[in-house]
């Protein structure tokens, strides 16, 4: 099935953990069985045109209840989703003194539960991850899917997240994540104001809160906002943004944000792929990790995170960079390239980078000859 053991490799590939589509086989039938794909795909073809076409309405129900539905996201979604959170946790440094406590806001099937616990896992930390949803369809198959990983200190409690959550969770623990994996796009704007509260609650002073959610514009700007909301409230971004400003996406009423990962799709989701029309060689997500801690300031070179895909031209390279000075269409001409600028010849969307030295030209910043560009590993 060409399956590879990676949250991602230096050319930032994904693929889906051999553990996991092992567990998937184990529950959900093997994946090379025709009849078992053609039911996936029909499942597929039904969220992807709920999800995509009339959302608003497709959302009012709780889908997941439906099993032909469940079954379908408990495979092929769980699959393009949960390889997103690694290369985002990578970003986190967790103590192993003391079991790593989890909070999960929408676990749905359980892409959450097994994303952290296979990251967890490898990185030699002990897990406790509490798992919340508000169908109990949903809870069944995360905790079926936890036992078939073998991923200890799994627990589930049914949350309704229109409702204060105290209650609910019924217990006073602090975490040191916050998990919200494609929820919070979901949830209005009028219950984050008490919502961020909670999270205030819930997390330990220095937890942190994860958040990602789709890329597509209406969802992706939604989450955007939220941003806005979180930093209002005294707390900060700590990535993807390189700065506390105002987000420079919202300077257009088309604009949004979004990371983007070529992926290494296993051989079962090909044929998904082909039955349903859909093509999935890469994976994207609007993703945050907010925390009440403030980042440490960084001086020196201007820092600014890449936001669009590196465009290449006869005789130049460009992209789009946000900055604490705004989106930056910074450029590099080909008669301009040296040693200590040749990094943004290789750049992708979401990379962070260091450049001083650059020129304005109309609307562009040029890289110099002498300019220093770098990437930066964010891994810690």
């Amino acid at each position: 099935m060409g399956r590879r053991r990676i949250h991602g490799s230096t050319a930032g590939t994904l693929s889906v953990d051999e553990r996991l589509l092992d567990a998937l086989e184990s529950l959900y039938g093997p994946f090379d069985d025709r009849r078992n794909l053609d039911a996936l795909a029909e499942g597929l073809e039904t969220l992807h045109k709920g999800l995509t076409g009339h959302r608003s309405r497709f959302m009012r129900r709780p889908y997941l209840r439906d099993p032909k539905l469940l079954r379908a996201y408990a495979s092929y979604v769980v699959c393009a989703q949960a390889p997103k959170l690694g290369p985002v946790l990578d970003r986190l440094k967790f103590s192993n003194t003391r079991p790593l406590r989890v909070l999960e806001l929408g676990c749905g099937p359980g892409t959450g539960v097994a994303a952290v616990g296979l990251w967890a896992q490898d990185q030699g930390l002990e897990i406790e991850h509490l798992a919340t949803d508000r169908v109990p369809e949903a809870l069944e198959a995360s905790q079926r899917l936890a036992d078939a990983l073998d991923l200890k200190g799994v627990t589930t409690v049914q949350v309704d997240l229109s409702s204060p959550l105290a209650r609910q969770i019924g217990r006073q623990d602090r975490f040191d994540l916050v998990l919200c994996m494609n929820v919070l796009n979901e949830l209005p704007m009028e219950r984050f104001s008490l919502l961020i509260r909670e999270f205030a609650h819930w997390l330990q002073p220095d937890g942190h809160l994860v958040a990602i959610e789709p890329a597509a514009k209406e969802p992706a700007r939604h989450v955007l906002e939220l941003r806005e909301l979180f930093i209002s409230r005294g707390w900060f971004v700590h990535a993807p943004c390189p700065h506390q400003e105002a987000c420079p996406a919202f300077e257009q009423e088309d604009d949004w944000c979004h990371d983007s990962w070529a992926f290494d799709r296993p051989e079962f989701m090909a044929n998904v792929d082909r039955r349903v029309g859909t093509r999935r060689e890469s994976l994207k997500a609007t993703w945050f990790i907010f925390s009440q801690v403030e980042p440490s300031i960084v001086t020196g070179p201007r820092r600014g995170r890449v936001v669009s895909d590196r465009f290449e031209e006869k005789g130049r390279t460009h992209a789009r960079v946000c900055t604490s000075d705004g989106i930056v269409n910074l450029e590099l001409q080909k008669r301009d390239r040296s040693e200590s600028n040749q990094d943004f010849r290789d750049i992708h969307r979401y990379d962070l980078i260091e450049f001083d030295e650059t020129e304005t030209v109309g609307r562009r910043e040029r890289l110099q000859p002498t300019s220093r560009c770098e990437r930066l590993n964010e891994e810690q």
